[in-house]
């Protein structure tokens, strides 16, 4: 391989060293990711194909060159005429690049040159006219046209000529005399005679025109440049018994000699009646050079044959009819252009004669090079077409499926409902379809304390009812067999996504990276993005000989998508998602509803691997993201959102333009100003948080405004920050100077003092900020037009079961791990054991068991600790057991749960709690007495610390 510089551009050509007199190819630039076939020429003719893939990763073009046995070519050229046809891509000027293609053969082709237009050139052999076609699109083009001139000759001298027309004695004559075969002829001036055929003779040519005269091309063609009169067959001015032929300039005085027809037994005649075209002297006077003449019939009714000497002949200078079909279709990843008569075409679409070349495809199958001469076979015995039943699938699911993301933790960390799910499969045999489309999309934030609920859901524009009938989301696939075992043919792949809203928490982002795979290098520095080692650098691209599966997609289509896009930051991260969040190639910075539109991609006949397709796609991704910088820009939240202060009052103002809306105007423009203010005052106390230098601050004020959400939320949000700052500014100097002194000594009583001074002064500034900034969102809260987003599909799921297994989906287990978070201020560590009901009849009652504790409500559906009636932590509960007693009515037998609770003030003392049922008082005292031994357990466990091993310990 060797190095160029062509337009300013980095250009490479190759040769194949292991081929003796292999020529260089063209050059192809490394400018843009792709992959094609580079065709280089050898010996006699023969063409060798080289798979190319161009991409670049992390600054740096790889071209990877691997053998093309196992990948189809990208083009396949079938002469299926007649004629011989040469072909050549468009600007071409190297004529040993201009291929004549042999009647039946066929040839693989690629792009002899890369950076030239994409067309082929396609003329037929020693014929004038030249077209280009664009290959790359399907279906029927222009014909391709050629003169086809005739010979006019004698049957009689035709070597496989029927001679019953001939008497035996004249048979003998001619085998005697050897006549060969003759034609009409204009050797010189304008007598007309009978000669030798000779190919490609100019004067033997002739062209019969639509007005019935026959041109004589020898004198046209070589006048043609002087654009005068055609010269055309006539008769001599002679005697009516035979007159000699002659050729004259069209003259229409001269119509009735001038206009020629043959009639059913093949004579040639004008418009003097029962005169024929036949040699002077008849048929022992014939032979090479004899006079052409207009002589009467001499046939004479009784029986007799027609004098052979005047039957005539039309040879065809080529064959075919002179117009040839050119038609580019799909076989596989093939683009195969055919060129065939036009006539054998239209008998072929009856008959289906056309076959594929067999012989051809299992040459390309064993290797790369092929024989320029390969001949098209057109054998009856061919490929059975794959005919069968067609076999159909339609599965719709109204309310849809859904999945549960959960990593290790174990956590459940999103939740995604697809429902009015359709999905249609067809196998005709030829092909498969597959369409599915999705009527709604919701993905929910499942995280603990969550800034939002949903991720993802469907984007509501004004006036767009709420049960809009289109799907969110379409795919269409159709996919054809393929006779190549590493090939994958997909004729269609369209992916339609309807306008969406996604609000992307940072938390729950970096979980997902880290269920993805997403690796961290401790060794690397804070904010340096990894490079992969070299071994993994270049894997990022296919090696050479490498049996990953080929894809080739006739058409790709990722339809535009309309998307309002938000990110939450987080500011309690643990370690390894802090970790996680300094690899990240971007800083993360919060923004809201961010109008992003992407482009379409669309790509025509591409034929990669899976993971460049995949790798194109997140490049024309990227680069759209990058061109909407601006919208998120102006959408972050230091800057207050001024594209999101700009649409509400565009959208108010049109709100009054278009129906008169004046309270619209005002609760949008309320809406948009306050919520500006909330987020500039957010991103101030932020700021200025930093200055106090106590992480134990920055933590309590985090949780005081997580999982604020309404007007109510915020407004206490504010509240709780504003008293907050004040209490920790007043207490500042002495906590910070007391920590200091504990952790560091006496050097940490002089940094604690100063922490403590800055912290009296910025604590209740920030304070004071967070009030705002809480006000200020209850306010825009309460202002907006429409809800923000909508409700979770379900409760998130208890991922901690019996023995530490994850359970199966329970909305008891789910509401009561919701309740246990309200009850112990989200101590995560403390786990839920059951949530039960106790009573359902006049007095409803429900207990919730956890690892450390028991609470009994006297409600199914506790809201809160108002609810509460019993307590009991696990630590003073001796045992429970299930008891029964007559009912003081004495109509039957009460069931209880029995508690033996010791109490450090009252002592030991019995406690009894009423159940419906004495199997239900069975299974929750069975419950409560298994969470009494794994609290024991736990209690009797040796934690080793980490970083010492068990024998050390």
């Amino acid at each position: 391989m060797m190095q160029r510089v062509a337009d300013c551009h980095a250009s490479v050509v190759s040769r194949i060293q292991d081929i003796p007199d292999c020529h260089w190819s063209s050059g192809f630039k490394l400018s843009v990711d792709d992959s094609f076939h580079v065709i280089m020429r050898g010996a006699l003719d023969r063409s060798y194909f080289v798979r190319v893939q161009v991409n670049l990763k992390d600054a740096t073009y790889h071209v990877v060159f691997s053998d093309a046995a196992h990948v189809p070519p990208p083009f396949r050229i079938e002469n299926l005429g007649k004629v011989p046809v040469m072909f050549y891509q468009k600007r071409i000027v190297d004529v040993s690049l201009r291929r004549e293609l042999k009647p039946q053969q066929s040839v693989p082709y690629a792009w002899d040159e890369p950076t030239f237009p994409k067309s082929l050139v396609l003329a037929v052999m020693d014929g004038p006219q030249q077209k280009v076609y664009d290959i790359n699109q399907m279906g029927e083009k222009e014909p391709l046209t050629y003169e086809n001139y005739i010979y006019i000759s004698a049957e009689c001298s035709l070597p496989s000529a029927s001679q019953s027309r001939v008497s035996g004695a004249m048979q003998r004559h001619m085998s005697q005399t050897s006549v060969p075969e003759l034609v009409l002829d204009v050797p010189q001036g304008s007598a007309v005679l009978f000669r030798r055929r000779e190919a490609n003779r100019l004067s033997q040519l002739w062209r019969m025109t639509a007005a019935g005269q026959l041109e004589h091309m020898g004198s046209a063609l070589s006048r043609r440049s002087e654009r005068k009169t055609p010269i055309v067959l006539d008769v001599a001015d002679e005697s009516p018994s035979c007159i000699t032929l002659v050729i004259r300039r069209l003259d229409k005085g001269r119509a009735s000699t001038q206009t020629w027809k043959f009639d059913g037994d093949r004579r040639l005649s004008c418009g003097m009646p029962r005169m024929y075209v036949q040699p002077r002297g008849g048929l022992r006077l014939m032979a090479d050079g004899c006079d052409a003449v207009l002589a009467p019939d001499s046939y004479v009714s009784g029986g007799q044959r027609i004098p052979p000497e005047q039957v005539l002949r039309v040879v065809k200078q080529k064959e075919g009819s002179g117009t040839l079909s050119v038609r580019v279709s799909p076989d596989g990843s093939t683009r195969v252009v055919q060129i065939v008569d036009k006539v054998a075409r239209r008998m072929a679409s009856s008959d289906q004669v056309l076959t594929r070349p067999r012989r051809l495809r299992s040459q390309l199958s064993r290797s790369s090079s092929v024989d320029s001469t390969m001949q098209y076979e057109t054998s009856v015995d061919r490929e059975p077409d794959l005919v069968g039943n067609d076999f159909q699938v339609i599965l719709s699911l109204g309310s849809g499926v859904s999945l549960s993301v959960i990593n290790s933790v174990p956590e459940e960390l999103c939740y995604v409902t697809l429902s009015g799910l359709e999905v249609n499969f067809l196998d005709t045999g030829v092909s498969q379809s597959l369409d599915v489309s999705v009527q709604q999309i919701q993905a929910d934030n499942q995280l603990i304390g969550a800034q939002t609920s949903a991720l993802l859901y469907r984007m509501q524009r004004s006036g767009q009812s709420e049960k809009d009938g289109s799907p969110i989301c379409s795919v269409a696939v159709k996919r054809s067999p393929s006779r190549h075992a590493g090939v994958e043919v997909v004729k269609r792949l369209v992916v339609t996504l309807r306008p969406v809203t996604l609000q992307l928490e940072e938390r729950l982002l970096l979980k997902l990276l880290q269920f993805g795979g997403f690796t961290v290098d401790n060794d690397s520095e804070p904010g340096q993005e990894l490079l992969p080692p070299s071994d993994q650098l270049h894997g990022a691209v296919a090696r050479p000989g490498s049996a990953a599966k080929i894809y080739y997609i006739d058409t790709l289509t990722l339809n535009g998508i309309d998307l309002k896009l938000s990110l939450l930051t987080s500011k309690l991260l643990s370690e390894d998602l802090i970790a996680v969040r300094r690899q990240l190639p971007v800083s993360l910075v919060k923004f809201a509803n961010a109008s992003i539109i992407l482009d379409t991609y669309n790509r025509q006949h591409s034929c990669d691997s899976l993971r460049v397709h995949i790798d194109n796609i997140g490049k024309h991704y990227a680069k759209q993201f990058k061109g909407q910088a601006a919208s998120i820009i102006g959408s972050v939240d230091f800057l207050g959102n001024p594209f999101g202060l700009l649409h509400d009052v565009t959208s108010g103002v049109s709100g009054v333009v278009t129906s008169g809306d004046l309270p619209g105007l005002v609760a949008r423009v309320a809406h948009g100003v306050t919520d500006s203010a909330s987020k500039l005052t957010g991103s101030a106390s932020n700021i200025l948080e930093k200055a106090t230098m106590d992480e134990g601050y920055e933590a309590r004020r985090a949780r005081i405004s997580e999982g604020a959400k309404s007007s109510g939320d915020h407004l206490v949000a504010g509240v709780k920050g504003l008293a907050h700052g004040f209490w920790g500014g007043l207490t500042s100097i002495v906590s910070q100077t007391y920590e200091g002194a504990t952790k560091e000594g006496l050097g940490g009583i002089v940094t604690g003092l100063a922490k403590g001074v800055a912290g009296t002064v910025t604590k209740p500034a920030v304070g004071v900020l967070d009030f705002a900034s809480g006000a200020a969102a209850a306010v825009s809260a309460g202002t907006a037009s429409q809800p923000l987003e909508p409700k979770p599909v379900r409760h998130r799921r208890y991922c901690v079961g019996m023995g530490g297994v994850l359970p199966q989906y329970s909305s008891m287990l789910a509401k009561g791990w919701d309740i246990l978070l309200k009850l112990n201020d989200g101590n995560r560590n403390e786990r839920l054991i059951a949530y039960e009901a106790l009573q359902y009849k006049k007095a409803k009652m429900c207990v919730i068991i956890s690892s450390y504790q028991l609470f009994f409500f006297g409600s199914t559906v506790p809201n809160d600790k108002n609810d509460l009636l019993i307590h009991v932590k696990l630590a003073d509960l001796q045992r429970c057991v299930p008891i029964t007693k007559p009912s003081n009515t004495g109509t039957g037998m009460v069931c209880y749960l029995q508690l033996v609770v010791h109490e450090a003030e009252r002592g030991v003392r019995t406690k009894l709690v009423r159940c419906d049922k004495e199997n239900i008082s069975r299974k929750v005292a069975q419950e409560i007495n298994y969470a009494k031994s794994l609290y024991e357990e736990q209690q009797q466990m040796v934690v080793i610390p980490s970083g010492r091993s068990t024998e050390t310990w």
